[in-house]
C-alpha cells in the first residue's frame, strides 16, 4: 500500500472535492478543455509540472480513468516481461467479472502456465489496473474481499531484466483482502506453481 495520506477523505470532504471536480469537468468545453484534451493530459502525466500532476491525479481519482498504456509501477525484485497496452480504461467494477477455470473448481489445482494460456484472450486486465486499485483501494468491490486472490494477467513479470524468462522466474501479480490488517495487499504467483479455486482472474466484460 502507498504511504501517502489516504485519498478516501471522510464523506463531507470527499463530497466537497467531488462537487468541485464535477463542476469543473462539467465546464470543460466552456473553458476550452475538452474531454479528449483531458485524456491527453493523463497520458502525458510524467512530463507535467508538479502542480498540474496534482490536478491530474485528482481528476483521475474522480473520473477513475486509468492509463493502461504506460508501464506498471516498478517494484523491487521484478521487471516487466510482457505488457499488453490497453488504452485509457474508466474503472467500473460492475463491468469486471472474476473468472474461474473448470480445472480449478473443487479440489483441483491447475498449473499457472496452463491457466495463463486459457485466460490470455479473455479480456484480462494489466498491472496498471492492479496498481490503481492498490493506490485507491476504496474503489475495490466489497465482494472481492471474499474472492480470494484476484489476478491481472495482461502484465507478466520476471525477477530481473537480465534474466531469460522461463516458467521458473516468470510470475503474475494479484490482490487480496488481508483481514488481519484490514487492507488490500499484493500477491505474486510463479508460473511453475499451481492455482486452486481461491485464485480468480479479473476479466473486463465486453461492452
Amino acid at each position: 500500500m502507498s504511504n501517502r495520506p489516504k485519498s478516501d477523505l471522510n464523506k463531507a470532504e470527499h463530497g466537497t472535492v467531488a462537487a468541485f471536480l464535477s463542476n469543473l469537468l462539467g465546464s470543460l468545453d466552456g473553458a476550452g478543455l475538452s474531454e479528449k484534451m483531458l485524456r491527453e493530459l493523463i497520458k502525458d502525466r510524467e512530463r507535467l509540472d508538479r502542480g498540474t500532476i496534482a490536478f491530474v491525479d485528482a481528476v483521475v481519482q474522480f473520473t477513475r480513468i486509468i492509463n493502461c498504456d504506460v508501464n506498471p509501477k516498478e517494484h523491487r525484485g521484478m521487471a516487466v516481461d510482457q505488457h499488453q497496452k490497453q488504452g485509457l480504461l474508466q474503472w467500473n467494477s460492475a463491468k469486471i467479472s472474476l473468472y474461474l477455470s473448470e480445472h480449478q473448481k473443487g479440489y483441483k489445482r491447475m498449473k499457472v502456465v496452463d491457466l495463463y494460456e486459457e485466460v490470455k484472450n479473455k479480456g484480462i486486465l494489466n498491472g496498471c489496473v492492479l496498481d490503481f486499485l492498490l493506490e485507491y483501494d476504496f474503489l475495490a468491490p466489497e465482494a472481492w474481499k471474499k474472492g480470494g486472490y484476484i489476478f491481472f494477467w495482461a502484465t507478466i513479470y520476471k525477477k530481473s531484466l537480465s534474466e531469460t524468462p522461463t516458467i521458473h522466474n516468470k510470475f503474475v501479480r494479484g490482490v487480496y483482502w488481508n483481514s488481519v490488517h484490514n487492507r488490500w495487499g499484493e500477491v505474486r504467483y510463479c508460473f511453475d506453481t499451481t492455482m486452486d479455486e481461491g485464485c480468480r482472474t479479473a476479466i473486463l466484460e465486453a461492452v
